[in-house]
């Protein structure tokens, strides 16, 4: 909302001030996280909205030798924009020496159980994002030497990566100058906003150029929209999926001759590939002559009308819409699995597997012949952790 509002959008001021109410209190809140104080700090500092002397006990009580280098520089900022700039200078001062050297900085490994949000990346670029906002620029450029390995491959980043990596681009262009651009010879100039291009085939036939007609470095990133000319393969990366259709006393059923007025159950089924937790979504589009009549109900040990299917995942979210099948679960393996289903706890056990089954009920309606889509599987925060299954064709034969 403070960001927001920092954009010329229109937020309440009540929301507003009862935020910055809340944060206040966190601030002070000695048993509070050291690093969600500091955070805290900071947003009240941009809004100027923060209480200096309470600004000042927080960096005087935190201590030394915390290695936790995030802390330290949102604190460094939170005092940079109050205007305390000795203080601020000692806080950054602590990213120069043990143990939080830049050289030696350990951030969150991408394999922390604990933490589902964060990655080395998104702490790096949170990092840059704060120490450019401070105008810490030899900071700066030793984080840029320590992480060199960064880039914009935009298709395996989760979404806390890509939107911190966002923020510190912005915060980086931001002291820099306006953006120039030539668009097929027409120049476009903006202060500090990026430029959005959208031209069309035929556009591109007659032949689209750009041109920099400014001293800064200009990023583009280039995103392709189309329908693929053949059918996708299956793929799995991650995650497995696998989608068969059942005949409602178990049997496989045979899309090549299904009579009109069928009732189908289709399941979705597939396993993750490590012991991290996941938040997963499923999506399975139906071919034409299809409709869902609703997802097969389950009660809390799994357990279904139709027990062949086994157990089935308890669902966070699951919806039967005119052209697709969508549900969404949360998987939480853990170490002692098996020793948690040893001791009984089967319900618990069932959705800490890494394992999962969903189901639903179709009915074929209209007579024909029609494309089969894949179903997806994806981890909604890790885009390269996804699963496609085959596409292939359904045969809806006329009821005599």
């Amino acid at each position: 909302m403070s960001q927001a509002k920092h954009k010329n959008y229109r937020v309440p001021a009540e929301a507003i001030e009862r935020g910055h109410q809340w944060l206040r209190r966190l601030v002070d809140n000695s048993n509070a996280p050291s690093h969600i104080r500091a955070y805290a700090a900071l947003v009240l500092a941009r809004a100027g909205a923060v209480d200096l002397a309470s600004l000042r006990y927080l960096y005087d009580t935190l201590g030394q030798g915390r290695a936790d280098a995030l802390a330290d520089a949102e604190l460094g900022a939170a005092l940079t924009l109050a205007g305390d700039r000795a203080r601020a200078a000692a806080a950054f001062a602590l990213l120069d020496r043990p143990p939080n050297a830049i050289e030696q900085i350990d951030f969150r490994s991408k394999h922390d159980i604990a933490d589902y949000y964060g990655t080395s990346l998104r702490d790096w670029a949170r990092l840059v994002a704060v120490t450019a906002e401070a105008g810490q620029t030899r900071l700066l450029a030793r984080l840029f030497d320590r992480y060199q390995w960064v880039d914009d491959a935009s298709d395996l980043l989760t979404t806390q990566e890509k939107a911190w990596l966002m923020l510190a681009a912005h915060t980086l262009s931001a002291r820099q100058g306006k953006l120039a651009l030539a668009v097929n010879g027409e120049k476009i100039e903006r202060p500090g906003d990026a430029v959005s291009l959208a031209p069309d085939l035929a556009a591109l036939a007659h032949g689209y150029t750009l041109a920099n007609l400014g001293e800064r470095e200009v990023w583009e990133t280039v995103s392709i929209h189309g329908i693929p000319k053949r059918p996708l393969p299956a793929e799995a990366g991650g995650v497995s999926l696998e989608r068969e259709f059942w005949t409602l006393d178990g049997k496989p059923a045979s899309l090549d001759a299904v009579r009109q007025n069928d009732r189908l159950i289709v399941t979705l089924r597939g396993s993750l590939d490590d012991d991290r937790h996941h938040e997963v979504a499923l999506m399975d589009l139906l071919p034409a002559g299809f409709e869902i009549e609703g997802a097969v109900e389950a009660n809390d040990k799994g357990e279904s009308a139709y027990l062949w299917l086994g157990r089935l995942r308890k669902l966070r979210l699951v919806e039967a819409r005119d052209d697709r099948f969508v549900a969404a679960f949360t998987a939480r393996p853990e170490r002692f699995f098996w020793w948690r289903y040893w001791r009984g706890d089967e319900e618990d056990a069932v959705e800490n597997s890494p394992d999962y089954v969903v189901a639903y009920v179709v009915r074929a309606v209209t007579p024909g012949t029609y494309v089969l889509p894949a179903a997806t599987a994806e981890d909604m925060y890790r885009p390269k952790i996804r699963a496609r299954t085959a596409m292939g064709t359904v045969t809806v034969l006329a009821r005599p």
